[in-house]
């Protein structure tokens, strides 16, 4: 599955697209996350937790992209914007990986080849996969949690709450997603939700 969704990206990013052009005119906020990652890396944090923004975002933009980003920079010893698309590449195709093994797990094989095709070669999903974008490293985080959900509900909760420092919009999916394990249908009951288990 994983070689699945990586091929079509892998192709996108390097004989499609310039790998060293990352918003290609449309995601010029690569650059800038790219950015707040090289300078943490080079200035370090000493002015405080505020990351190296120019535009003032930071304050809604979660901090694991960039962390992730310089742990990157550290391990190959080069701090190229290609990398924050191959990071941004490799969430992505974890995040087709899931959706295989969700649909799985609640539907069929059936359904799972199909959502899987669907998320590995769609355009769009090649496309925003191989930005070097925060999205898929968030959604990648939030399905983790689904499919740890039914096993190991700690872990679960410690990939929703990652979630939200990668993106802002995991504000408010994450709680909705630790409320929505605790809903449930009791034996006998006309099938409405509840929240027994607070």
């Amino acid at each position: 599955m994983l070689l699945i969704a990586l091929l079509p990206r892998l192709i996108y990013l390097f004989a499609i697209s310039n790998p060293e052009n990352a918003g290609d005119g449309l995601y010029t906020d690569v650059y800038q996350h790219w950015q707040i990652a090289y300078l943490t890396k080079e200035i370090g944090l000493s002015h405080g937790l505020r990351l190296w923004d120019l535009k003032g975002v930071e304050y809604f933009w979660g901090s694991l992209h960039p962390i992730v980003l310089v742990i990157l920079f550290f391990v190959t010893g080069s701090t190229d914007i290609v990398l924050a698309r191959v990071q941004s590449l490799a969430f992505g195709s974890l995040g087709v990986v899931l959706i295989f093994h969700l649909c799985q797990r609640y539907w069929n094989v059936s359904v799972a080849v199909a959502a899987t095709a669907f998320a590995a070669f769609a355009p769009t999903s090649v496309f925003n996969d191989s930005s070097g974008m925060l999205e898929p490293m968030a959604v990648s985080l939030s399905l983790l949690g689904i499919w740890l959900l039914s096993k190991r509900s700690l872990w679960a909760g410690i990939a929703w709450g990652l979630a939200t420092a990668a993106r802002p919009e995991a504000w408010l999916s994450s709680p909705g997603l630790v409320l929505a394990s605790f809903c449930g249908r009791r034996p006998g009951a006309d099938g409405s939700c509840c929240f027994s288990g607070l």
